[in-house]
């Protein structure tokens, strides 16, 4: 049931472009390497699930109205989330490497760390001790 004025159209398309919007910025966030933005953008993306979810009728409901719309406006909001639908996965890549990447670094930097390392007895200094537990 569809209110004369549109408006149950209108939600669903605003809907899938802020969805797109979203996976587009948390692309360019990882691809310019602002993990202080990414708390945010992942905030919106959680948001527009939880409206996706909550609009009656969830996700089906959204693609039959996709579906009701004119060949053109549907081919278009297709292609867009085919594009989006690539960009999350490139994203859920990116975010991988970003995870990796920092977990190199936290091994280097343990390596490195002369507190961490072993003294030619085998021993580690007191004075450490503490820090290699997290305590100092």
């Amino acid at each position: 049931m569809s209110s004369p004025s549109g408006i149950r159209h209108v939600e669903p398309l605003a809907i899938i472009s802020d969805l797109i919007e979203t996976v587009e910025a948390v692309r360019e966030i990882l691809e310019t390497n602002h993990p202080e933005q990414l708390e945010e953008a992942v905030s919106r993306f959680e948001d527009i699930q939880k409206k996706i979810d909550q609009f009656p009728g969830g996700s089906a409901a959204i693609a039959a109205v996709l579906e009701g719309l004119p060949t053109e406006k549907n081919s278009e909001y297709r292609e867009l989330l085919e594009r989006a639908k690539l960009q999350h996965e490139t994203n859920q890549s990116l975010i991988k490497l970003a995870i990796q990447r920092n977990a190199a670094l936290q091994s280097y930097s343990a390596q490195s760390n002369l507190a961490a390392t072993y003294s030619s007895e085998g021993g580690v200094p007191l004075s450490s001790v503490g820090k290699l537990l997290g305590k100092t």
